[in-house]
């Protein structure tokens, strides 16, 4: 009996698993709203609140691919204390000069960096404030109908610009 030897083929490494994108995974959208005017409100009673108001004009659906509404905006800050309170963005198409809302809980911190600009005027006075709130939602608002989504991150951005005609 002759034995025969066989030529052994190289193993071919395994593929990696292609990882697929389900329909459960979230895909965030921005809006944003550049503040134009500022209220405070303080209540005292048992405990003593502060809620800051800013207007201005806003972009709902901000980073949406067919382009975001321009719309007016209203944000709402309260002081988070220690309540787990959820942050909202809501639309209501219908509503005047609040159509899109961000009722946003934030820390005295923020609170108080705020309120010594709009309040103590604490920032420089050759420049223009500019203030931009943004906030992601895990879903897209409808631009037709009244909507309301919970918030996923938040934040803004305080600049003190040139005043215009001055040095850039």
């Amino acid at each position: 009996m002759k034995l025969v030897r066989k030529k052994l083929k190289p193993k071919v490494p395994a593929k990696p698993a292609v990882k697929r994108r389900t329909a459960a995974e979230p895909v965030f959208v921005e809006h944003r709203i550049a503040v134009a005017s500022v209220a405070l409100a303080v209540s005292y009673g048992r405990d003593r609140s502060e809620r800051m108001e800013l207007r201005g004009t806003a972009t709902l659906n901000a980073d949406m691919p067919d382009g975001g509404v321009r719309t007016t905006g209203f944000v709402a800050l309260s002081l988070k204390k220690g309540a787990k309170i959820a942050n909202r963005v809501s639309y209501a198409p219908a509503s005047l000069n609040r159509n899109l809302v961000f009722s946003l809980y934030i820390d005295e911190a923020d609170l108080d960096l705020l309120r010594a600009v709009f309040v103590t005027g604490t920032g420089p006075a050759e420049g223009d404030l500019a203030l931009a709130f943004w906030a992601r939602t895990q879903r897209a608002l409808d631009i037709a109908e009244a909507g309301s989504e919970p918030v996923t991150d938040f934040g803004f951005r305080l600049d003190f610009a040139p005043a215009p005609g001055g040095p850039r």
